[in-house]
């Protein structure tokens, strides 16, 4: 049972778990295919968070181990597709699955496609999108503002790293392949737990059953992709969070790479709290668990949310 005193030492000394993942850091030997799935929306300026990406897809590593990178994109015109074609540059892995002009279609196009390509050909798949890219490209002097976009940019690179930088951990955890426990050399993958989908910051923290990965980065199997429910028109149309909760309505067994009790909104997600190769200081942890609750006791205590306050000013400055 989760007490008063469980959530209490949570909320002050577990706010982030950052959990070891050596085991799973070797070169993955399955013969799987692998197929990214990316969704684009061309707001203002949107080439520079585009190219970010791409550029980390490659430097990861992720890009040369795909067999393919399909691409939903809502763009404005046919140059939108052109410049697309130039940041890939590798025109042989780059296929264009949905071309829409319509921004209510969201995600929805990358996740139909997802399912039809699991549905017919065993394979792993990863899925990332354009995170906050209608925040990221408004300029404003609007400090409480541009720090939210600070959040949410932080935020989006957490993502990338357990998907992009950690691709072999992924792998090696929907193939059932984990190092023998031996130290030294003689450490050998060995079969270990598979699992259906991986990510990070599983939504919504224990002791409340998990639905979803926050921000939807993730990684699945395509056997449980295969049992998921398909797309209804009327609840696309009308239900853009869907999108996000589609993955964990399988009941998947979930690996999830970091978690935080933190809404990533409201607080400065920084590297070393997540990074393998960091380890954050003591007023870098301080410093977030402080925010965490200060936000916790204004929302709660005297019924200021944040996050609402936020998009009501981005609502204003974008207006």
């Amino acid at each position: 049972m989760y007490t008063i005193i469980d959530k209490f030492k949570d909320t002050f000394f577990h706010t982030t778990s950052k959990y070891d993942l050596s085991a799973w850091e070797h070169m993955p030997d399955t013969e799987l295919p692998v197929y990214g799935i990316y969704h684009i929306f061309c707001d203002k300026d949107w080439q520079k968070m585009v190219s970010g990406q791409i550029d980390h897809l490659k430097s990861s590593g992720l890009f040369e181990r795909s067999t393919k990178l399909y691409v939903s994109i809502i763009a404005h015109n046919d140059e939108d597709i052109a410049e697309l074609r130039r940041i890939v540059g590798d025109d042989s892995k780059l296929e264009i699955i949905a071309d829409g002009r319509d921004p209510r279609k969201f995600e929805y196009p990358a996740l139909q496609f997802l399912r039809r390509k699991c549905i017919g050909e065993d394979c792993l798949v990863y899925y990332f999108h354009t995170k906050g890219i209608t925040y990221q490209n408004l300029s404003t002097t609007d400090r409480k503002f541009n720090n939210f976009k600070r959040n949410i940019e932080a935020w989006r690179l957490m993502m990338e790293y357990f998907l992009f930088d950690k691709w072999k951990v992924a792998v090696n955890l929907l193939s059932g392949s984990r190092l023998a426990a031996a130290d030294g050399p003689q450490r050998r993958p060995i079969d270990g737990e598979r699992f259906d989908v991986y990510g990070c910051y599983r939504f919504p923290p224990p002791p409340m059953q998990y639905y979803l990965y926050a921000g939807n980065f993730w990684w699945a199997r395509a056997l449980y992709v295969r049992t998921l429910p398909d797309f209804d028109e009327s609840r696309m149309a009308g239900d853009r969070f869907f999108a996000e909760e589609w993955l964990f309505r399988g009941n998947p067994k979930s690996f999830s790479a970091f978690d935080t009790l933190a809404d990533i909104y409201c607080v400065d997600m920084v590297p070393s709290l997540y990074r393998s190769d960091m380890k954050a200081s003591f007023w870098e942890r301080a410093k977030f668990t402080l925010r965490y609750n200060f936000v916790k006791l204004c929302r709660h205590g005297f019924c200021y949310d944040y996050k609402e306050v936020c998009q009501k000013r981005y609502q204003r400055i974008k207006g």
